[in-house]
């Protein structure tokens, strides 16, 4: 889809300005998975990792493990898997794209935190259009608002079906403010006009 779309001419970057997205998570807010590896450590206050053993902490739930990251000053997420005897405590964290590493863990942001965008973004330049190539990081529908696009065409690739990887990438039209729906995981190329 790539090579197809954007060819073989030299081309430049350029700043683009996308935003959208889910709504930002909130304290207190929790889905399954976990925020990512960690490793026994206990300084929460400097370090952006670490974890507690939940047997020799006293650590029995999920609320404990949040009420512990309270006190911390680089702590707004937690992973707690009891199988595991895991309180693994983190400075960011992406709920919307938690690993599911087995042991049941569940997370949970504890404190406000800048939640990551949920694209990335880069646009590129050449002497014949624009481009800008959009890729999805989450499993939920998308809205992309991309300054400029207002009517642009895209070519998208979803991550939908039984057999995601085979089917075919779709066109679909920005609106006329340059917003455009992105289903799960998707890749989009945008091509705007100089």
């Amino acid at each position: 889809m790539l090579a197809t779309t954007l060819g073989d001419r030299p081309r430049s970057l350029y700043n683009a300005s996308v935003t959208g997205g889910a709504a930002p998570f909130k304290p207190g807010d929790e889905r399954d998975g976990n925020c990512g590896f960690s490793w026994w450590a206990d300084d929460c206050n400097t370090k952006n990792v670490g974890a507690w053993n939940t047997t020799k902490e006293g650590i029995k739930t999920i609320a404990d493990c949040a009420k512990r990251c309270e006190g911390c000053q680089a702590c707004n997420f937690v992973s707690f898997s009891a199988l595991n005897e895991d309180c693994s405590w983190y400075k960011s964290c992406d709920l919307s794209s938690l690993g599911h590493p087995g042991a049941s863990y569940t997370s949970e942001m504890v404190k406000n935190a800048p939640s990551p965008p949920p694209f990335h973004a880069l646009a590129m330049r050449d002497s014949q259009k624009r481009t800008v190539l959009l890729i999805s990081k989450s499993a939920d529908t998308q809205i992309a608002q991309v300054q400029g696009a207002g009517g642009a065409l895209a070519t998208v690739l979803e991550g939908v079906g039984d057999e995601p990887g085979f089917v075919p990438p779709i066109s679909r039209r920005a609106d006329a403010s340059g917003s455009l729906s992105l289903g799960p995981f998707a890749v989009a190329l945008l091509s705007l006009p100089l």
